[in-house]
This record gives C-alpha cells, structure tokens and sequence, in this order.
C-alpha cells in the first residue's frame, strides 16, 4: 500500500496495481511496468503517475496498462516505451483520451474495442499497432515510423497528422482520403 502522499519511482516486476477511486499516485514520478506487470484503475480525474513506463520483449509479456470502468476516461500522465507496451482499454462505445506525452522508440499496441483520443503533440519515434480497437489521431505524431492496424482495428486520421509512419493495414481500416499499404 502506498501512502497518498508518496512521492519518487516505483518498479513494478510482475503482478496487478489497482488504483482505486480514492487513490492518489499523481505524486509518483514514474511508474516501470516490466513485463506481467499491469496498472488499472478505476474511474477518476487525475490520481495516476505523471509517467509510466512499459518494458518487454513482446505484447504478450509485456507491461501493460489496462481498464474496464465503463465509463469514458482520460489518462493524464506521459507513457514512455523503450521496447514494447501494450495499453488495454477493454470497453466498446467508450472513450480514452490521452493528454500526456508517448515517448520511446518501441512499439506500443493500442487494445479495444474502445476508442483512444490522440490530441496533443507526442514525440514517440516508435511504432504503433492498432489491435481491435478504434485509434483517433487529430493531435501530431511527427516521428512515429509505422502505424498497423490489426482486424478489427480502425485508425482515424490523416497522414499529415503522421507524416513519418508508414501505415499497414492487416485486416483493419484507415478512415481517411490517404491510402495505407
């Protein structure tokens, strides 16, 4: 249990944090989720780490972000992905809208059926993989290499608002007037 007012790092090696709905981790610096290690939370504004870190060799082990609420949510923190991370919002006809930075060169999956928001400027230089779930992008992601987008996967934006990425499509659909390959 950690006090509500802790401040520094935690490094989670394994397991499940659940951050309740009268839980404050917004003084956590950063939070390393190695692989097996999941963060989920319950509905609220604010309370999460102001950066969270998803380690692993791939999607299946990796650290991993996830919530269920059923309830549209705003994740307010930063997410920096060195190899590979995976962010599971698990429910359909909801939104999660990302306010906080994505950075590293990794590839970070996006999991549905719900919908993200990408608003904001993120200085990510890795990929994006888009796994049966619904990806919004009106903010910039300038040096995002690769976007995929897996069956059942829907990217929404124009290549202006990627202009680096290359973007294939595996079964998925790109809703705009440029074409994938």
């Amino acid at each position: 249990v950690l006090a509500s007012d802790f401040t520094g790092s935690v490094v989670m090696n394994g397991g499940m944090l659940y951050v309740g709905c009268n839980a404050n981790m917004s003084l956590c610096t950063n939070l390393t989720l190695k692989p097996g290690a999941t963060l989920s939370w319950e509905y609220r504004r604010g309370g999460l780490p102001a950066q969270v870190t998803l380690l692993g060799n791939d999607v299946a082990t990796c650290g991993r972000i996830y919530y269920s609420d059923d309830c549209d949510q705003i994740f307010p923190g930063g997410i920096h992905v060195p190899t590979n991370g995976l962010f599971h919002f698990n429910r359909a006809g909801r939104t999660m809208t990302v306010n906080g930075d994505l950075t590293g060169a990794g590839t970070l999956t996006l999991r549905g059926p719900g919908r993200f928001i990408f608003g904001g400027t993120y200085t990510m230089n890795g990929a994006l993989v888009i796994d049966n779930g619904i990806a919004t992008i009106s903010g910039m992601f300038p040096n995002v290499t690769s976007i995929v987008v897996m069956a059942g996967g829907v990217l929404s934006g124009s290549q202006a608002h990627f202009p680096a990425a290359t973007v294939t499509l595996a079964g998925g659909t790109w809703t705009s007037s440029s074409t994938g390959t």
